[in-house]
């Protein structure tokens, strides 16, 4: 049982960060989507008010994509809250590093932008979207590399390899602009992988 928990204590940071990613897909796919509310609609029997059961029938969809936007963002605010709050006791001097933010356009290209073709309104789409995500998300969670996050870049953070008098070669996500020879607070998210606070002088 501990080692259970322990497990899942690994694996929601990685889960939630990877949902945090898809914020931006959400966005968009929601937006190629939804239909939008007009006040009256006609049929052949004349013309009236469109009733909300009619909209949301019509926005299934985009509901379903709305409630994802909206756990991405209960995600990012718990990633607010919990890891950058503050880091570790003792700073750690940078020794050298890596800027990866290219990274991040990487799984723009690459994963999100062609997945903007899916018809999630339509059956057959959603289905292959939902089983694609599911794909890339295993892939991402279990290569250790969930922080390749799009949402991440467009909120301010930038992600570095650094290595410090006492790491080495970390995955650090900022957001502040590191150079060696600087002092940050870590703090763990998963192995090999932290969030990472500039020390003021």
């Amino acid at each position: 049982m501990a080692n259970l928990r322990a497990k899942l204590k690994e694996l929601t940071p990685k889960v939630e960060f990877y949902v945090i990613s898809l914020g931006v897909l959400f966005f968009l796919l929601f937006f190629n989507t939804v239909t939008f509310p007009y006040p009256v609609f006609c049929s052949m029997g004349g013309c009236g008010l469109l009733s909300l059961s009619g909209l949301a029938s019509k926005n299934i969809a985009p509901i379903v994509l709305l409630l994802l936007m909206v756990l991405a963002a209960v995600f990012w605010s718990r990633f607010n809250y919990k890891y950058a709050m503050g880091g570790s006791d003792r700073p750690r001097k940078v020794v050298s590093l890596q800027d990866l933010r290219f990274e991040n356009l990487s799984f723009l290209a690459t994963y999100l932008i062609p997945l903007i073709a899916f018809d999630p309104s339509k059956p057959r789409g959603a289905v292959m979207l939902l089983v694609t995500l599911v794909v890339i998300g295993w892939i991402f969670i279990n290569t250790n590399v969930f922080y390749q996050n799009p949402s991440l870049a467009i909120l301010g953070y930038k992600i570095y390899r650094v290595s410090t008098e006492t790491t080495k070669e970390h995955t650090v996500i900022t957001r502040d602009e590191l150079k060696e020879g600087d002092y940050i607070y870590p703090r763990r998210i998963s192995y090999k992988v932290d969030f990472a606070m500039k020390k003021r002088k």
